[in-house]
């Protein structure tokens, strides 16, 4: 998942699955979701994400539901995780 900040206030703006079984890639996903705030300068640095792109992306409660079911008992594996 990526944020729009590391902070405590942070936004998801988008989510990002890997499924693998046996070494091998089953499944994937990859969702944008509106942060309903602006994004900070150096958040599109590093993301490449714009506000453009993500004003017409989905609501989290959306694509919530979606996103358990794919990581429902897996193991997570992640980065900057706090």
């Amino acid at each position: 998942m990526e944020a729009t900040s590391a902070g405590s206030n942070a936004v998801i703006t988008q989510d990002g699955i890997v499924n693998i079984e046996n070494d091998e890639i089953e499944k994937t996903n990859s969702t944008d979701v509106i942060p309903h705030q602006a994004l900070e300068d150096n958040f599109n640095q590093l993301t490449g994400s714009t506000d453009e792109q993500l004003r017409t992306a989905l609501e989290l409660s959306q694509v919530a539901r979606e996103i358990i079911e794919q990581i429902e008992d897996c193991v997570i594996v992640a980065h900057n995780v706090k």
